[in-house]
């Protein structure tokens, strides 16, 4: 069973994000694929909130004020 982090799409013929977020595509899209590819994307952008919250730059994360 797929993980929640890629929801496989066969009409795509892709999977939408990889485990880490980023977007990937095989093939050309027409403007049925995108907006097919929105609905996906947000209700995988919900799961991807929802599961892992985004944690902090390292940067920030260790920031340290000069002086």
């Amino acid at each position: 069973m797929p993980s929640y982090d890629t929801i496989h799409c066969p009409q795509l013929n892709v999977d939408v994000l990889d485990q880490d977020g980023n977007f990937l595509f095989q093939n050309k899209r027409t403007s049925a694929d995108i907006e097919l590819f929105r609905k996906i994307s947000k209700v995988q952008r919900k799961h991807l909130e929802e599961k892992k919250p985004i944690p902090p730059f390292p940067e920030e994360q260790n920031f340290q004020p000069n002086g």
